[in-house]
């Protein structure tokens, strides 16, 4: 089955695969690829795909390992895979599922992704890179690398147009991220940026009352915080 990969969630829903099929494993962060990946797979006629159930479990593994989704031919189906290869299975649907998944793993070339680092994010960058792309979470590429303290590639993404005030679900703003990481460096960075300084959070929280660091409260007091 050839299948071409537009964006991946990493840790999240399943990601999309075309132009006919919607299949993707769940990984542990989210990218949006600038262009189509595409790759064969396991035929999913072949695994029975659509006789699965829609979970399967594993004693050790209190997550889904993988999320496969798939609609064809007006057929769709989500099978949620808890395998931690902890009861040594060689054969039966928990296998074959994460064999499926670690074929789709390869064609989308996933591992480039997780560890992406300054030169991986300048690639991103070049090829179109949607930078304010948001995780079913909402979180963004700009969140992610401040809660990681990585301000190198802050700086990149702030430059290339991350939106320094879009939050994540939680109401959570970059500026408060880099606030409750303790990342000092990257609070400031953001407020020459623009950061919204008053800005609260789903629990009508400011950056101010989640800071512990004094010398940044009194940065952000001077940025106009209350």
């Amino acid at each position: 089955m050839a299948v071409r990969f537009r964006s991946l969630i990493i840790h999240g829903p399943p990601a999309t695969a075309g132009p006919n099929a919607l299949i993707g494993p769940s990984f542990r962060l989210w990218v949006s690829l600038a262009w189509p990946r595409v790759g064969q797979i396991t035929p999913a006629e072949r695994i029975h795909f659509f006789d699965f159930k829609e979970k399967y479990f594993e004693g050790c593994a209190d997550m889904p390992t993988a999320i496969l989704s798939l609609h064809l031919d007006g057929r769709s189906k989500a099978v949620s895979n808890y395998y931690g290869g902890c009861e040594r299975q060689t054969s039966g649907p928990q296998v074959e599922l994460a064999s499926m998944a670690s074929e789709i793993d390869a064609v989308a070339g996933t591992q480039r992704w997780i560890q992406c680092d300054e030169e991986c994010t300048k690639k991103l960058i070049q090829d179109g890179f949607e930078i304010n792309a948001q995780a079913p979470n909402e979180k963004t590429a700009l969140l992610l690398a401040i809660q990681k303290g990585e301000i190198g590639r802050v700086r990149l993404l702030l430059a290339a147009g991350a939106a320094v005030n879009l939050a994540d679900a939680q109401g959570t703003t970059p500026l408060m991220t880099a606030v409750i990481w303790g990342h000092g460096d990257i609070a400031r960075e953001l407020l020459t940026r623009g950061a919204d300084v008053r800005a609260k959070d789903k629990k009508g929280f400011t950056a101010l009352e989640m800071t512990a660091d004094s010398a940044l409260h009194k940065h952000l007091i001077k940025a106009g915080a209350k």
